[in-house]
C-alpha cells in the first residue's frame, strides 16, 4: 500500500511540476563559462568531463574544459534538478534527481532516455555493473534493477529506520553495501544518522551504527574492507567535517580527518584519495588519509562534487571538482596545482545590455566603486573588458550605433559618450544637480537623448550630449529608476513610490500616474497605448489607454527589473532569479524555464532572434527570443567550437509544429528525414550542403495524425536518431 501510495505522490506531483513549466527553454551561459549554475555531481570518463547541474543541465566537454556542450536531456519536464549521476562504463551511466527524475545514458552522456520510476526525490546512486543498480530517495524506501533501468524492484526500509530519510548508498560488492540516513528536515539537530549494511544485495539492511549529531555526507570504498566517511553536523552550510576510516568492512572505525566541510570524496586506492568542499578546498591524500595536502584552487565557494581518473595509456592522473557558481577546477599533478575551467570575464554584477546587432553588444555595471564595461563582437560566445573607468557602478547604456554609445554612471556628472566602439570615452557635462544620487536609466534615438536620476531628475540633449537642458520632472526627489522612449519626443519613465510619468512633446511637459505605492524598476511600451510596468514584490501593471488607467496582473512574487516587447504580443519581464513571458501583451504569464542560483537578471536585449540577459555575478545568458523558439530553417554561426550534435525537438510533445536544431563541426552534405514507427519516410527537411555551426528547421505535423516519429540525421560519418511525439 506504502508503494502505491508513493506512486501515485511522484505521478500527481510530476504534473503539477509540467503545469509549472508550461514550456521548456534551454539557456545559453555566455558569461560566465561553462555555467553559472550550481553542479551538484560531475563525472570523469576516458573522453570526456560531464557534469550535472541544478538547472537540469548536462554540460560535457571532450578537451580537457577548453570548450563544452550543453544539453537539457530533461526539457520535456521542466528541466528538473539533477543531483547525482553515476557511471558504470564510457558509455552507460545513470543520473537522478528531483520529482522522480531518472534518466539513462548509452552513448557516453551526449543523449538520455527517460527511465519509468516511482519515487519523489533521489539523492544517491550506485551501479554494479550495466544492468545492476540500486537508488536510494527520500521517505525510506530503495529501488534496485536487474535490467538496467528497465524496471525497478522497491524496498521499503521504513521498519528498519522509522522516519528517516535515505541519503547515500554504496556498493563494495555484488552482495555488501552500506546506506546513510538522517532524519527529515534541513537540520538533524543533534538527532542521530544511522548507517546499515547489507550482505545479501539489498534484500535485507542491518543497522550498523549511528552517529550522534551528525550525519553521512558522503560513502567511498576503494576496496571491499577500506572505507571512507564523510560526517557533518549539518545538512545546509556545514562548517566543519569529520572523515572516518575502517579497514575491517565497517568493524572498527579511526578519525582520518578533522576540519572544514567536506562533500566530494573519492580514492583510486587504499591510500591515494582527494577530498573537496567549502571555499574552494580540495586535499589530496597518498597515504590512506593520515595526512592531507591542500593547494589553493583560486575560488572561495563550496565544492559539491569531485572525480578522479588514471590513465594507464599516459600513466596520469587527473582530478576534478564541480561546486556553486558552476566553479570547476583540474589537477593533473595530483593537487599541486590546480587550472580553473570555469571562466569569466567579470564576475562583477551586470545592470545593462545592449546587442547593437547579431555580432556587436555591450554590457556594463560594476561593484559601486569599480565599473565595469564588456563588449563582444561575436555575437556573444566571447566578451572582452574595455576597462573602462566611469567613477561607479554603470547602470545603464544607450548605443546609436557599433562605435557611437553613452553610458551612465552612478556619480553625479556620470554620463560618458564613445565614437570608436569603447575605445576611448569623454565625459559629458549634464547640468545636473551636483547632489544627484548618479544617473540610473539613459536613452537616445540619433542625436537626441534623455537621462535619469536617482534624485528624480530628467536631463534631455539634442546634439548628442554636448549640451543638456534640465526638465521639469514630476517624481519631485523620488528616484527614478526606468525611462523609455518610444520615439524622439515620446517617453515614460518609472521610479519609486509607483510614480509614472508621461510626455508626449519632447520632455516640455509631462503627466504624473500614480499607480501604487510600491518601487517600479521598469516601464515599457509597444506603441503610444500599449505599455507594461514592473517592480517591487511581483507587482506588474498592464496599460491599453497610454498610461491614463493600468491593471494589475500576477507573475510571482519576485521583484522585476526589466521588461522587453518581442512583437506586441509577446513579452519577456526579468526579475530575482526568474524569467517570465506572456504571449497576450501580458494579460497573463508563463514561467520561463529556471537557471538555479536566484541571481537577478537586471536587463534584457534582443538581437537577431536572441534573447539576452545579465544580471548579479556577472551572469550572461541567452535564449530564443521567441518563446515559442524560431521558425523556419536559422543558421546561426558564431564563430565558435562545435561538435556533431542531433538536439531534442522542441517543443515535445508538440502540436502542429516544433523546431528541430542540429550542430555540425565541419561543412558538408546534410540530410534530415521523418519517419513513422514503421520505419517508413515522412518528409525529408533538409537535404543540401551546409556549413559548420549551429541549425534549425521547423516541422510542421498538422497532416499527420497523433504518434509517435522518429528523425534522423546523416552528415558524413555521423548519424543520430530521436523521437518525438505528436499530440493532438
Amino acid at each position: 500500500m506504502l508503494f502505491r501510495k508513493l506512486f501515485f505522490a511522484c505521478f500527481f506531483s510530476l504534473l503539477l511540476y509540467q503545469s509549472h513549466f508550461p514550456q521548456a527553454h534551454d539557456w545559453i551561459w555566455l558569461n560566465p563559462k561553462p555555467t553559472r549554475s550550481t553542479l551538484r555531481d560531475v563525472v570523469l570518463l576516458e573522453d570526456k568531463i560531464i557534469t550535472f547541474s541544478m538547472d537540469g543541465s548536462v554540460v560535457y566537454s571532450t578537451d580537457g574544459g577548453g570548450s563544452w556542450i550543453h544539453s537539457y536531456p530533461d526539457s520535456l519536464y521542466g528541466n528538473r534538478y539533477i543531483y547525482t549521476a553515476d557511471f558504470v562504463s564510457q558509455s552507460t551511466g545513470y543520473l537522478g534527481g528531483y520529482y522522480g527524475l531518472l534518466m539513462k545514458t548509452t552513448d557516453g552522456g551526449i543523449s538520455w532516455i527517460h527511465l519509468t520510476s516511482p519515487g519523489l526525490y533521489y539523492t544517491g546512486f550506485e551501479f554494479i555493473d550495466e544492468n545492476t543498480g540500486y537508488v536510494a530517495g527520500l521517505f525510506g524506501y530503495i529501488l534496485k534493477t536487474t535490467d538496467g533501468g528497465n524496471s525497478w524492484t522497491y524496498i521499503d526500509l521504513s521498519h528498519v529506520v522509522p522516519y528517516q530519510q535515505l541519503a547515500i548508498i554504496c556498493f563494495v560488492s555484488p552482495s555488501t553495501g552500506y546506506l546513510s540516513t538522517y532524519p527529515p528536515g534541513h537540520y538533524p539537530g543533534g538527532s542521530d544518522g544511522y548507517l546499515l549494511k547489507t550482505t545479501n544485495s539489498g534484500t535485507t539492511w542491518s543497522f550498523k551504527k549511528s552517529f550522534p549529531g551528525s550525519y553521512i555526507r558522503n560513502i567511498y570504498f576503494p576496496d571491499q574492507l577500506t572505507g571512507y566517511f564523510v560526517l557533518n553536523p549539518s545538512i545546509i552550510s556545514p562548517t566543519n567535517s569529520h572523515i572516518i576510516k575502517t579497514t575491517d568492512g565497517g568493524i572498527s572505525w579511526d578519525t582520518t580527518y578533522q576540519g572544514e566541510a567536506v562533500n566530494g570524496i573519492k580514492f583510486l586506492d587504499a591510500n591515494y584519495g582527494a577530498v573537496a568542499g567549502r571555499n574552494g578546498m580540495i586535499r589530496v591524500t597518498s597515504n590512506g588519509g593520515t595526512t592531507w595536502q591542500g593547494t589553493s584552487t583560486g575560488y572561495n565557494l563550496t565544492f559539491n562534487a569531485l572525480d578522479i581518473l588514471y590513465s594507464p595509456g599516459t600513466n596520469s592522473t587527473t582530478i576534478v571538482a564541480a561546486g556553486d557558481s558552476g566553479i570547476l577546477a583540474s589537477s593533473t599533478n595530483w593537487g599541486h596545482s590546480w587550472n580553473q575551467l570555469c571562466n569569466a570575464v567579470t564576475m562583477n554584477s551586470l545592470y545593462s545590455i545592449r546587442m547593437v546587432d547579431g555580432k556587436t553588444g555591450y554590457a556594463c555595471g560594476g561593484d559601486n566603486i569599480v565599473s565595469t564595461l564588456i563588449k563582444t563582437s561575436d555575437g556573444g560566445n566571447n566578451w572582452e573588458d574595455l576597462n573602462f573607468e566611469g567613477g561607479g557602478t554603470l547602470y545603464s547604456q544607450s548605443w546609436v550605433d557599433n562605435n557611437t554609445g553613452y553610458v551612465a554612471s552612478s556619480g553625479p556628472d556620470g554620463i560618458f559618450k564613445t565614437t570608436d566602439g569603447g575605445l576611448s570615452f569623454i565625459q559629458l557635462r549634464t547640468g545636473g544637480h551636483s547632489s544627484s544620487p548618479g544617473w540610473n536609466d539613459i536613452s537616445f534615438i540619433n542625436e537626441t537623448g534623455y537621462a535619469c536620476s536617482g534624485g528624480g531628475e530628467i536631463v534631455k540633449t539634442t546634439d548628442g550630449g554636448t549640451s543638456w537642458i534640465v526638465l521639469s520632472s514630476t517624481h519631485g526627489t523620488n528616484s527614478i529608476n526606468s525611462l523609455f522612449l518610444l520615439d524622439s519626443h515620446t517617453l515614460f519613465t518609472a521610479g519609486d513610490s509607483g510614480k509614472i510619468s508621461r510626455s508626449t512633446d519632447g520632455g516640455l511637459t509631462f503627466t504624473a500616474i500614480d499607480i501604487i505605492n510600491t518601487t517600479l524598476y521598469s516601464v515599457a511600451f509597444s506603441d503610444i497605448e500599449n505599455g507594461i510596468a514592473a517592480g517591487s514584490g511581483g507587482k506588474v501593471y498592464r496599460t491599453t489607454n497610454g498610461g491614463i488607467s493600468w491593471t494589475e496582473s500576477t507573475a510571482g512574487n519576485s521583484a522585476f527589473f526589466d521588461i522587453i516587447y518581442i512583437t506586441p504580443s509577446i513579452v519577456w519581464i526579468s526579475g530575482e532569479g526568474v524569467m517570465y513571458y506572456s504571449f497576450n501583451a501580458g494579460e497573463t504569464w508563463n514561467k520561463a524555464n529556471k537557471f538555479h542560483g536566484q541571481e537577478a537578471q537586471y536587463s534584457m536585449s534582443i538581437s537577431d532572434g536572441w534573447l539576452f540577459t545579465v544580471g548579479q555575478k556577472g551572469n550572461i545568458i541567452k535564449n530564443y527570443a521567441n518563446p515559442s523558439a524560431p521558425v523556419g530553417v536559422k543558421d546561426i554561426d558564431y564563430s565558435q567550437d562545435y561538435t556533431f550534435i542531433l538536439e531534442q525537438n522542441y517543443p515535445n510533445p508538440f502540436n502542429p509544429e516544433t523546431v528541430i536544431n542540429f550542430q555540425l563541426l565541419q561543412e558538408g552534405y546534410v540530410t534530415l528525414k521523418i519517419y513513422d514507427v514503421l520505419g517508413t519516410e515522412i518528409t525529408s527537411l533538409v537535404n543540401e550542403y551546409k556549413g559548420a555551426g549551429r541549425h534549425s528547421v521547423q516541422f510542421d505535423g498538422s497532416k499527420l495524425s497523433s504518434g509517435v516519429y522518429f528523425y534522423s540525421i546523416n552528415a558524413g560519418e555521423y548519424h543520430s536518431t530521436k523521437k518525438m511525439m505528436l499530440l493532438k
